[in-house]
């Protein structure tokens, strides 16, 4: 994992550094790749709704009740096209790829004594643009006063139950709408090779609410009657995001 991350940084910060210099941007400041971690937390009602339903329905069978979802997990890679002091406020512009996902399981004990398993997983993929506006607080830490971006998402939903001869149920779920929404926050970037390689964290709030769903390549094999369908309002809302992310810079 860690050297497909360094070699996403080189590539993006390598064509960044291409781009900038075949175009005559030397007023870019630096440019470069990133690649971080974050967690997404969000508001589920809707899916939580549909959880406790499957957990009430099969409530004499469950070996424990399946988890309620709260935290995405997953990456972001992207490009700093210009970061530059302006006057003496940090300027940088964005652009980034988020991929993140949640996944819940549980066992369920059937009347004959075999069991099989439950899972649930929600993934969710964002494409977005962003500012950050920010102030150094010394040689090696600015202060991002304002880190704004907007973004476009997709949401799907998979559910299946498999046992030892492999799924016999399985859903797929999708969004209805195209999604589009903002994040806006504040953060820190660390200098720990100046002008090369920094460490950057950012509070958000993100807002990614999703109204209604359809299934998908459903494979329709009867045994489960929860349709997450039925519950209107999915992911009402959004909720604070967490990232840290490693930025790899070249000076143009």
């Amino acid at each position: 994992m860690i050297r497909i991350i360094v070699i996403c940084l080189v590539f993006f910060s390598v064509a960044t550094r291409a781009q900038s210099t075949e175009l005559g941007f030397g007023c870019f400041g630096l440019v470069g790749g990133f690649a971080g971690y974050e967690v997404q937390y969000y508001s589920p009602d809707g899916l939580n709704k549909f959880v406790d339903a499957f957990n009430t329905q099969y409530h004499d069978s469950l070996l424990s009740p399946l988890a309620g979802f709260n935290a995405l997990r997953g990456y972001r890679l992207g490009i700093n096209f210009f970061r530059k002091d302006v006057a003496g406020i940090l300027c940088t512009i964005k652009a980034y790829y988020s991929g993140f996902s949640e996944k819940n399981s549980t066992k369920i004990q059937h009347s004959d004594g075999t069991k099989s398993i439950f899972t649930a997983e929600v993934n969710m993929y964002a494409i977005g643009a962003g500012i950050d506006l920010g102030m150094p607080i010394n040689d090696y830490i600015n202060w991002k006063v304002i880190d704004a971006s907007f973004y476009y998402y997709n949401f799907s939903f998979h559910d299946e139950i498999n046992n030892v001869t492999g799924i016999i149920r399985e859903d797929d779920y999708v969004s209805k709408e195209d999604l589009f929404s903002y994040a806006l926050g504040s953060g820190f970037i660390i200098s720990l090779i100046k002008d090369y390689i920094s460490l950057e964290g950012s509070v958000s709030y993100t807002n990614i609410p999703v109204n209604s769903i359809k299934k998908q390549n459903s494979s329709n094999k009867p045994l489960m009657p929860t349709d997450a369908t039925s519950y209107p309002n999915l992911i009402k809302g959004g909720g604070i995001n967490l990232l840290i992310q490693l930025n790899l810079s070249i000076p143009t």
